[in-house]
């Protein structure tokens, strides 16, 4: 399995997405099946349900085609916001996927 790193910026909202979803295919068009896309959020500060939608369809694309995908270095502001919209499940903790 290979790992692919994106590091999310400090906003992921209606007037980031297009570039945070152009890096993401390109990103994806380098894949294999069960390769990991490693988000690291360290720099994230704010989301927007735009962002969120985002996240959810990278996750849809991902799950269709047998990828992984892991959060890393999330904070707290960050996991409860995912968690008032009811998408905590998205935050796989390191433990869960083999790096």
């Amino acid at each position: 399995m290979k790992k692919h790193k994106i590091s999310l910026s400090e906003e992921v909202s209606i007037f980031t997405i297009a570039s945070v979803w152009d890096k993401f295919i390109k990103t994806l068009e380098k894949f294999k099946k069960k390769d990991l896309l490693v988000l690291d959020c360290e720099k994230l500060e704010a989301i927007d349900g735009a962002g969120i939608q985002l996240l959810l369809s990278l996750e849809k694309t991902i799950l269709k085609e047998s990828y992984k995908i892991k959060y890393i270095n999330y904070s707290d502001e960050i996991k409860e916001t995912f968690e008032k919209v009811g998408v905590s499940y998205l935050l796989v903790t390191e433990g869960d996927l083999n790096e």
